[in-house]
């Protein structure tokens, strides 16, 4: 028989055929929210599961999963995955024509969250220059295009439906970032951090001399 701890649980996103009903494909999301799908360190310490109660047991997903629509690939991030830029740009590396966020902001309420959770959606259209779908649970969905502007939109609590064009990026249209990443700003605090080493030995060798 078996128990809770038997069960592996996942937060995915399903590709279902609007036509037959079928299920294509899933994917299961990599970055999960601590305290909230997951207990941090509870694999090290396992009393902690005893001690606090009501948070999630999700298993993390393996990798990235890019589905099929009309000829075109597009990748989908679960709620605040959104955040995370380095997931976007692998999803444009890796061929996605446009992205789509899946979200529940329902925990947010009608609060400021909201617009700035849809934010990040505009970033990650303007870093990879992608078209980006939102669609939360209880708003706000919204069309960003690949210029990062919003180009409809249904207000938090409001229920309705957007009618807009998608335009699908070229698998070679890849921005800098989308092809080097956040190498410049390592590059920037490499300079720095150099900079400032050769500044404190310049320092220390003016003390010695005076």
């Amino acid at each position: 028989m078996k128990t809770y701890e038997d069960i592996t649980m996942f937060n995915s996103a399903w590709f279902v055929d609007s036509v037959t009903g079928f299920y294509l494909n899933a994917y299961d999301k990599m970055q999960l929210v601590p305290f909230g799908e997951y207990l941090p360190l509870v694999g090290n310490i396992p009393f902690l599961r005893n001690i606090i109660f009501n948070i999630g047991d999700m298993t993390r997903g393996e990798k990235q999963t890019l589905f099929q629509c009309e000829g075109h690939q597009f990748g989908v991030m679960i709620c605040f995955e959104s955040t995370f830029p380095y997931l976007a740009r692998r999803l444009a590396k890796n061929g996605a024509a446009f992205l789509t966020v899946v979200t529940n902001d329902g925990w947010f309420g009608m609060t400021s969250a909201l617009e700035m959770h849809l934010s990040h959606a505009v970033f990650r259209a303007i870093e990879t220059r992608r078209n980006v779908v939102q669609c939360a649970n209880t708003g706000i969905s919204a069309m960003v295009d690949s210029k990062g502007r919003i180009v409809g939109k249904i207000r938090a609590g409001k229920r309705d439906r957007i009618k807009t064009l998608v335009q699908m990026s070229s698998p070679s249209q890849l921005t800098l970032y989308t092809r080097w990443g956040d190498m410049f700003v390592l590059l920037c605090f490499v300079v720095v951090f150099c900079i400032e080493i050769t500044a404190l030995i310049q320092k220390r060798s003016s003390r010695k001399v005076s």
